[in-house]
């Protein structure tokens, strides 16, 4: 009888439970972050941790980059991108680039460059892809 008694009263308990869980709200995320997985006691090149956090709602994009021939080019990942961004690419062209400008120094390392590049002012064709849109920069 204890037996019968308590298995009744898991599968109540159970039950509820389940219910309970089926009634909660889902999660609202209210901010994306970029987030670099690495150590930062060491200098985030390896390890586990959180290294960099950086925010600019609607506006950060993962980005893949390949550098040919004096072309670098940009592969925005189009399922990362928030709608602000995704609106910009939708609605040109061409992207532009202002005014003379350069990446970081570990980019340009881990691109196999020993120096700064430049990428060279200009309005560069915006291709489109199921996964990406591409933008081919010559660097000086």
């Amino acid at each position: 009888m204890k037996k019968i008694l308590l298995s009744l009263f898991i599968s109540i308990i159970g039950t509820g439970m389940h219910a309970q869980a089926q009634n909660e709200k889902p999660i609202k995320i209210k901010l994306t972050l970029n987030c670099e997985i690495a150590a930062p006691k060491k200098d985030c090149q390896s390890g586990f941790g959180i290294c960099h956090l950086s925010v600019t709602p609607g506006r950060m994009v993962n980005t893949g980059l390949n550098l040919e021939n004096g072309v670098l080019t940009f592969y925005f990942n189009r399922s990362s991108m928030g709608e602000i961004a995704a609106a910009e690419f939708r609605k040109n062209v061409y992207f532009p680039i202002d005014e003379t400008s350069t990446l970081s120094t570990e980019v340009w390392s881990k691109l196999g460059q020993r120096s700064e590049r430049t990428l060279r002012p200009g309005n560069y064709k915006i291709q489109t892809t199921a996964d990406y849109y591409i933008v081919s920069v010559p660097i000086e």
